[in-house]
């Protein structure tokens, strides 16, 4: 072998050892963060809770949060998982996406109650249909609902940021117990529970949580059509859609 030959093999060795290492660098860096918030208080900065870029998957970062409530001694306690998050001037945090778990936490007290499946006879084709909107159908969910007497299932929703507001899929639909003063929201999984207060003002009647920091609420009008604003640090979710009682 001559010296050229050999001189070509080193240089096409070194290349592939340099793209493989820039590759393995860059799939295997963290690129998952946690921003935790105890009691759900979202503006206690000195309580919060935050890693960047800590985790190499969303599933890492979900179980981390999940462990962190099981330990907690407050009640409440929210997060979120970014992806690709930087600080962004003094004012926090900027992710590609974010994904809230847990956000409405059933660690909360509420009054035990017997759950029961949804009777046919009880969903009318207009929830059908308006529940065929967002993929679901009430009589083929993996779980039983709890008591309820209206249910609220949106027809759009926006996801706005800084950057500005874009419209996505909806998934979630609402189900509230107004004897119990209790909202829930349910998509494909299990129903996450809210205690919740209850105000009217002219034709609205508005809906929130009883714990404040939350950052979420429901405006149901006299036609019951209804907006729910969700809202985490600079990002706010917008479902709207009609109402219907049970």
């Amino acid at each position: 072998m001559n010296k050229e030959s050999l001189k070509s093999i080193l240089i096409l060795a070194l290349a592939i050892i340099t793209i493989f290492l820039l590759f393995n660098n860059n799939t295997s860096k963290p690129k998952w963060s946690i921003f935790y918030y105890p009691n759900g208080c979202l503006d206690c900065v000195e309580d919060w809770d935050i890693e960047i870029n800590k985790f190499k998957s969303e599933d890492t970062c979900k179980e981390v949060g999940i462990n962190k409530q099981s330990n907690s001694k407050t009640k409440g306690d929210i997060f979120e998982c970014g992806y690709k998050c930087k600080e962004y001037d003094d004012s926090g945090y900027i992710c590609e996406k974010t994904i809230d778990y847990d956000a409405y936490s059933s660690t909360i007290d509420v009054p035990s109650q017997d759950i029961q499946p949804v009777e046919e006879e009880v969903t009318t084709n207009t929830v059908r249909e308006a529940m065929s909107g967002i993929g679901l159908n009430l009589s083929q969910l993996s779980y039983a609902l709890p008591e309820y007497s209206m249910i609220c299932i949106p027809e759009e929703q926006s996801f706005c940021s800084e950057s500005g507001c874009k419209n996505i899929t909806p998934s979630v639909f609402l189900l509230y117990d107004e004897a119990y003063s209790l909202m829930y929201r349910c998509d494909s999984k299990p129903c996450d529970i809210y205690p919740v207060n209850e105000t009217i003002s002219g034709s609205f009647r508005r809906i929130e949580s009883t714990d404040t920091n939350k950052g979420w609420y429901v405006v149901i009008d006299n036609e019951n059509n209804y907006r729910e604003n969700t809202s985490f640090l600079l990002d706010t979710y917008i479902n709207q859609g009609s109402c219907f009682n049970k």
